[in-house]
């Protein structure tokens, strides 16, 4: 084991899997069984799914593996030997993990409020918030473990996904609020945005990163009209936390302020034995923001 294995062991692996089994023994004591079970079932499916992976050499290979396998590096972090090829951006991806387990926790220990599902224990909303949080981290693990172009297409699609949701979520509110729509957008648009992507990068490789963009940026330009109108007090009682919106804004601010120069657009960041890696740093940050979208949809008021 490599100088850099250790030292994310010991940096990232340890403090963030020792929060995670925090949160994972808090779960059952703490939330109803309605939450708590779904969420550490899924939580070992997602472990189990790694360890076999990994164990059978993280088949299956695809076309595109050769180019990682020639030694183009990724994300600025060299490759190492054995099973992950890429420890310190595995490790923080147990990030995500602690999130939505957090998520969970908080969701499952409110009051309910009103008509702001995500507040509501008794609702499924926030769970599968939850749930997608913590699929982000195996899936975007999976990818740096392996070095494999399908573990580059779970990585991207655990994105997609997260972002699908916040995007038709919030249409369904907004809509709830303007128009008494109930949650279709949700149920509807959320699936075919997910499945469209999909198909489509599975097809097209290199349409990964504009596919986040897309989703991704329209959400944020809706987010982004939703809180204007909130401010010009244009709302009509509909309202969502400044501060928590504010607060996922400088998250993923310094998610991207890592993520740029480690390889991503440039290589100002790059140092491939080191363990301070900027990926890890996005993963952390990005962690954080996807917590904070949680508290800012949690903080609606209608």
């Amino acid at each position: 084991m490599s100088t850099k294995s250790q030292q994310s062991l010991l940096v990232y692996a340890l403090p963030f899997g020792a929060l995670c089994v925090g949160l994972i023994i808090a779960l059952p004591i703490a939330v109803e069984a309605d939450y708590w079970v779904p969420t550490l079932i899924w939580t070992a499916a997602l472990a189990a799914f790694m360890l076999i992976m990994g164990a059978a050499g993280w088949l299956p290979n695809t076309d595109d593996d050769a180019a990682y396998a020639a030694g183009e590096i990724v994300f600025c972090e060299g490759y190492e030997t054995g099973a992950i090829k890429q420890p310190v951006a595995v490790w923080t991806d147990l990030a995500f993990v602690a999130a939505g387990l957090t998520v969970v926790l908080a969701a499952g220990i409110r009051s309910p409020a009103g008509l702001n599902p995500m507040a509501d224990p008794a609702s499924v909303i926030p769970l599968v918030y939850g749930l997608i949080a913590i699929f982000m981290g195996p899936a975007s693990a999976v990818f740096h473990a392996s070095m494999k172009d399908w573990g580059g297409w779970f990585d991207n699609m655990s994105i997609i996904i997260w972002a699908a949701f916040s995007l038709s979520y919030t249409l369904a509110r907004v809509g709830v609020a303007a128009w008494d729509w109930n949650m279709w957008p949700l149920v509807v648009l959320a699936p075919l945005i997910i499945i469209f992507w999909g198909i489509y990068t599975a097809v097209n490789r290199d349409s990964r990163r504009m596919s986040q963009i897309i989703t991704a940026g329209v959400w944020v330009v809706i987010e982004l009209v939703t809180m204007i109108v909130v401010w010009t007090d244009n709302a009509g009682g509909f309202d969502r936390s400044t501060g928590w919106f504010i607060a996922a804004l400088v998250a993923f601010a310094f998610a991207f302020g890592c993520w740029m120069p480690s390889g991503a657009v440039w290589e100002a960041w790059c140092d491939h034995d080191s363990v301070w890696q900027g990926h890890g740093f996005w993963h952390i940050f990005a962690a954080l923001g996807t917590l904070f979208v949680y508290f800012y949809f949690a903080s609606e008021i209608l």
